[in-house]
């Protein structure tokens, strides 16, 4: 992550970590503006889950961050609240990272001590497997395989990336 962000955004970013974990971390130049910092997503987080239903529910609830990046999101739902979590991520590359930042916090807070959430990351196109999941698609059995079922989810959670430094010169929003 060295030279990708001056130390005092990384701090930003990760404000909640001490720095030898935020030096693990693993961040590529997408992700350094896509990521939500840290205490913006404990605050995501603790809304979330005072939710109707949601809220003093005996099961514990699940989330799926359908944008999840790196995991400033996935992260935080796992560590202040949600049992489960599945960050979906359309980048190949993004998606390990978003692993490896998952185990590195994991490993930091500890299972009993914060890291409490079950994450499954899936590479995939969320709107594809959301096309997919309509009963309409399903006869087509366009889902991909390691798709967990969206509706098996309390909550979905989409945070879409705005399109970096350059959105306003784009032509489509979709990025095509």
């Amino acid at each position: 992550m060295a030279g990708l962000l001056p130390e005092g955004k990384l701090h930003f970013l990760f404000a909640l970590l001490p720095p030898d974990v935020v030096a693990r971390l693993r961040l590529d130049e997408v992700a350094c503006y896509s990521i939500t910092d840290a205490r913006t997503a404990r605050q995501c987080t603790r809304l979330l889950l005072r939710l109707p239903g949601l809220h003093g529910a005996a099961a514990a609830p699940s989330i799926v961050d359908a944008t999840a990046c790196v995991g400033g999101n996935t992260i935080s739902f796992a560590a202040d609240g949600f049992a489960r979590v599945v960050g979906i991520e359309l980048d190949a590359g993004r998606a390990d990272m978003l692993r490896h930042n998952v185990g590195v916090v994991r490993t930091h807070l500890g299972g009993g001590g914060g890291f409490s959430g079950d994450v499954s990351v899936v590479r995939a196109d969320f709107l594809q497997m959301l096309d997919a999941a309509h009963p309409a698609s399903a006869a087509r059995g366009s889902v991909p395989p390691a798709a967990p079922p969206l509706s098996a989810a309390d909550v979905l959670f989409l945070d879409p990336p705005w399109g970096g430094v350059g959105y306003r010169e784009s032509e489509s929003v979709c990025g095509q």
